[in-house]
């Protein structure tokens, strides 16, 4: 458990603390952890229990994060939702605070590294979306093992420019100890940018969902002539082979 003190993870069990706690289906009463810091030795409750005053059981943080993330729904939707299948009534203000607190107790992608050691391919697809944040837009940005479908990291960045995306390459690598043997992404300039000057020597694939979107941008589907369609079909059949030989044999073909 994570100390809200000082951010160290060097904790250990420190007594109990008993209190009336409202869960999913109904109130009772339960005791709560108390952990001592051996970095600062401050003595705290986990914080997900602090801004609620121990009032609300793990059920009941866990399913209404699971409503707001598996269902895509908005705060006031969770809180109808817990209201009308549970005997438990929150309003969406409460439920914004349990994602809150949740959120500030995760650990990072290198904090999940280091402890479970997990075992990747070394060939990632890296993407980047825009996010709004406040009003600001920024770029959420991450990194998938195509093997395991893991996450090995992700970040906010304020844009995609060559350097922010070498930081991130260089965070993957260094930090987290990823073996970065090969990535797929699409054909911004700041990834071309990237692979020429800091990772040359090793592949560069560019993403074919990537390259099928501008298809459908250059040649539009509505006005499309039949040498258009043509074009099309054979862009498609070269960059969906299989092998480098299929791929020429569509090329060479009358």
């Amino acid at each position: 458990v994570r100390c809200p003190t000082c951010k160290s993870l060097d904790t250990w069990k420190y007594g109990r603390i008993s209190t009336r706690e409202t869960r999913l289906h109904g109130s009772h009463c339960r005791d709560i952890q108390r952990y001592l810091c051996k970095s600062c030795n401050r003595a705290f409750t986990p914080p997900a229990f602090i801004s609620t005053r121990y009032k609300y059981a793990n059920d009941l943080l866990f399913e209404t994060a699971r409503l707001y993330f598996s269902k895509k729904g908005s705060s006031r939707s969770v809180a109808r939702t817990l209201k009308l299948h549970s005997k438990t009534s929150i309003d969406h203000r409460r439920v914004l605070s349990f994602l809150h607190e949740l959120g500030e107790n995760c650990k990072d992608t290198k904090e999940v590294a280091a402890e479970l050691s997990p075992k990747w391919c070394g060939y990632a697809g890296v993407d980047g979306k825009t996010i709004s944040i406040k009003g600001e837009e920024h770029q959420f940005f991450l990194a998938v093992d195509l093997t395991t479908r893991d996450i090995p990291h992700f970040t906010i960045m304020d844009a995609e420019t060559t350097g922010s995306i070498n930081h991130f390459f260089f965070e993957l690598v260094t930090e987290i100890g990823y073996p970065l043997a090969g990535f797929v992404a699409d054909l911004k300039p700041a990834f071309i940018g990237v692979h020429e000057n800091y990772f040359a020597k090793i592949p560069y694939q560019v993403c074919v969902v990537h390259l099928e979107r501008k298809l459908n941008t250059l040649f539009s589907k509505r006005y499309r002539s039949p040498y258009d369609k043509e074009f099309a079909n054979l862009y498609r059949s070269v960059i969906y082979a299989e092998t480098k030989e299929s791929a020429w044999k569509h090329l060479k073909r009358d």
